[in-house]
């Protein structure tokens, strides 16, 4: 190498040297774990979700009344405010929803969600601080717990939980003065489709196709008509179900995803025709009788991967 190569590589290299110690990038330092928590609750909650599984076997098991949680379903949603940017979480269940922005300000292992109602008028679409006014008594306050956060309400709420235990699939909620918890599953959400008759024309038979049927796993319904000459109303119920219990001494009940075909009687309720079941966490199920076919699924025909 030629000298005056030599010494313009020096002076590049003692350049990055002195650019990396600057203090402009001497940025890196210990956060406290609650701010990691917050991260990680902000991805965690957001979905829907409902006890129905837990009010079915509740009846099932015939438990006393001050043992049972009231059948509910909560929209929990993560967004971030506009102005000081500051993220949120916004849960909507029923008519009420309570926005919850998440603060460091407990100390290095606790999270506040500080909680607000929104103001009558406001546009969700530019939702601001502004817009919003403290519920007292209503702050949250988590901590991470093995396997689970732990939040506790500051006061008596009446306009939200009085203690939440969240998981990676479920949220345990229980109001105040209540002992009971409700215990909230997340929902999937499945697309579905219904061929009559269920060869789906591979027969060279005429047949009729039902789609854009929505249902989620936490025991939603979706219903059509037929086109036969008598008309019928069917429907799909999709169901993760959560067994409490064992039906069997000795031994361990799995849970399972359950589809089941349903059919309106003309007093309005519906009847089970038959049903299928699989694994709790497939992304795909069907069943089909000949006469009728159904699938539902979460990845859509048109975008599925190619395989060899």
């Amino acid at each position: 190498m030629r000298p005056r190569s030599f010494k313009t590589l020096a002076g590049v290299l003692a350049g990055l040297v002195a650019t990396l110690s600057s203090p402009a990038l001497a940025q890196l330092k210990d956060e406290v774990p609650a701010e990691r928590d917050a991260q990680i609750l902000l991805s965690l909650v957001p979905g829907t979700y409902s006890n129905g599984e837990q009010t079915f076997f509740d009846a099932r098991l015939n438990l006393p009344a001050g043992l049972r949680a009231s059948r509910m379903s909560i929209q929990v949603n993560s967004v971030r405010l506009a102005g000081g940017g500051e993220q949120a979480v916004q849960i909507v269940q029923g008519s009420n929803t309570t926005i919850y922005v998440l603060k460091l300000d407990r100390g290095p292992l606790e999270v506040r969600w500080a909680a607000y109602s929104v103001k009558r008028g406001t546009n969700m679409t530019t939702l601001a601080l502004s817009d919003l006014e403290a519920r007292p008594n209503c702050d949250l306050i988590s901590r991470r717990e093995a396997g689970q956060f732990r939040a506790l309400a500051t006061g008596t709420c009446t306009a939200g939980p009085a203690e939440l235990m969240i998981g990676e699939k479920t949220i345990w909620w229980r109001d105040t003065g209540s002992i009971a918890f409700a215990r909230l599953n997340r929902a999937r959400q499945f697309d579905c489709y219904v061929d009559m008759p269920g060869s789906g024309g591979i027969l060279g038979e005429t047949f009729h196709r039902f789609d854009g049927l929505k249902v989620d796993d936490q025991g939603t319904e979706a219903w059509f008509m037929t086109k036969e000459a008598q008309p019928r109303r069917l429907g799909l119920r999709l169901r993760a179900v959560d067994w409490p219990m064992n039906n069997k001494i000795g031994t361990y009940t799995r849970d399972s995803l359950t589809l089941y075909l349903l059919e309106q009687q003309a007093d309005g309720t519906p009847r089970n025709i038959t049903y299928t079941f699989t694994e709790p966490d497939v992304r795909r199920i069907g069943l089909n009788t000949i006469a009728i076919l159904a699938n539902c699924y979460m990845d859509a025909p048109n975008t599925a991967k190619p395989e060899f």
